[in-house]
């Protein structure tokens, strides 16, 4: 049998200053979940307007010497991953970034990473019929710590 609890019973209501001091904390309390709230739903459509092929160009010059061919990179919504990298035949390379798992720029910036060491290796791991995440991959990631 579950114990039984009884909350002690006080004769006297809280003072109106009392009363007054929790109406207002309780004010203040819903406030700042308002405007942390509208804070990040600013900062989030802000990362949404982010220049994403401009990135791609970024981190390619600054961690491949620019020798990334041209991706198309865009917002997705994908349901598993961060972000997807898709090779097509006729040679053209499209990024998807996940709208919804992709909530800041630090993690917009690993994620792309991430992407572009895929852009970077597919053709020596197909070549070597290596595994995507494999050796060359890791090297590849490495040069970003």
């Amino acid at each position: 049998m579950a114990p039984t609890y009884y909350l002690p019973v006080s004769g006297s209501q809280p003072s109106f200053g009392m009363r007054r001091l929790i109406h207002i904390t309780v004010f203040l309390a819903g406030l700042a979940v308002i405007l942390l709230g509208a804070r990040y739903a600013i900062a989030r459509e802000s990362l949404r307007q982010a220049d994403l092929p401009g990135l791609y160009q970024q981190i390619n010059q600054e961690s491949f010497n620019g020798t990334l061919t041209d991706a198309t990179v865009e917002w997705w919504e994908l349901p598993e991953d961060y972000g997807d990298t898709r090779f097509y035949s006729d040679g053209r390379v499209e990024i998807r970034i996940d709208r919804d798992s992709v909530t800041d720029e630090e993690q917009l910036t690993e994620t792309m990473r991430h992407e572009m060491c895929h852009v970077a290796t597919h053709e020596e791991v197909v070549r070597l019929h290596q595994d995507d995440h494999g050796e060359l991959f890791q090297r590849c990631m490495g040069r970003f710590e």
